[in-house]
């Protein structure tokens, strides 16, 4: 009688899991645990809030009167008015948190306007007076 050759699976298995798990921990250091392989950086979203609005104009919609907006054009220190108001004004882009700045307006003629800006597209977006709590909207050109 010939013996027959059986392998033995349990000593197969034995085998085959040490290179199994070395081949796995090399293809998921390569590829970031499944991260789509590639190596490279993710796309940086963009920030809507500009870094700066100097020569912009924004428009502020009135909160309480529909259809009443007034019109601020920003120079490098200062702003003005289409109706004539101007003064200093202080803008500071929140790095924190992305889209969001702060607007401090310092005219002669009336008391100090802090609005947060959450900018909700290089356009415009939403601002809040913080002095009296009301939010409307708000374009920038």
């Amino acid at each position: 009688m010939v013996p027959s050759f059986r392998p033995n699976p349990a000593r197969r298995v034995k085998t085959i899991s040490p290179l199994l798990i070395l081949a796995l921990g090399i293809i998921f250091s390569l590829t970031g645990c499944g991260g789509g392989g590639g190596g490279g950086s993710p796309t940086p979203e963009t920030n809507f809030a500009p870094a700066s609005i100097n020569g912009r104009t924004l428009v502020f919609q009135d909160p309480d009167i529909t259809g009443v907006s007034t019109t601020y054009t920003f120079t490098a220190a200062n702003y003005t008015t289409t109706g004539g108001d101007s003064g200093g004004y202080t803008y500071t882009r929140n790095e924190a948190v992305r889209h969001t700045a702060t607007l401090q307006i310092a005219s002669s003629f009336s008391p100090v306007l802090n609005y947060q800006l959450t900018f909700t597209s290089t356009a415009g977006g939403t601002f809040l007076d913080t002095a009296s709590s009301k939010t409307s909207t708000f374009t920038i050109r």
